[in-house]
């Protein structure tokens, strides 16, 4: 493996290990910012309501509750991860002229856009 290419895997994996303690710090602020340390703070979870995701957010954003949006954003940049390692391992082999290997890494990040889409439809 070139020096180029080693450079590119290791700013990968430095760009994942600091979106993955980004995102988890912006779930830690919405959480510890919408504890109610009055009462019981599990009060909240006691009803479960089935709704999309699309529900769920519109909802917090007409309730202005900001710590929600705020850990929704870092659950989202979590989830987000994956898809770009994916996205980025298919640009790495293809750098290498590994066209299969490319081409595999395409079909799984198709796949995964697609199920994405597919948990998105209400």
């Amino acid at each position: 493996m070139s020096q180029e290419l080693e450079t590119m895997e290791l700013r990968i994996s430095i760009f994942l290990r600091y979106g993955v303690l980004f995102a988890g710090a912006l779930m830690a602020i919405g959480w510890l910012g919408g504890v109610s340390f009055s009462g019981n703070p599990f009060d909240a979870f006691h009803i479960y309501g089935h709704d999309s995701f699309r529900i769920q957010i519109s909802r917090i954003i007409d309730s202005r509750d900001y710590f929600a949006i705020i850990s929704y954003f870092g659950l989202v940049a979590l989830i987000s991860l994956p898809i770009l390692r994916v996205a980025l391992t298919a640009v790495l082999f293809f750098k290498q002229r590994e066209y299969l290997l490319s081409g595999v890494a395409v079909f799984v990040l198709i796949a995964l856009v697609a199920s994405f889409q597919l948990g998105l439809i209400e």
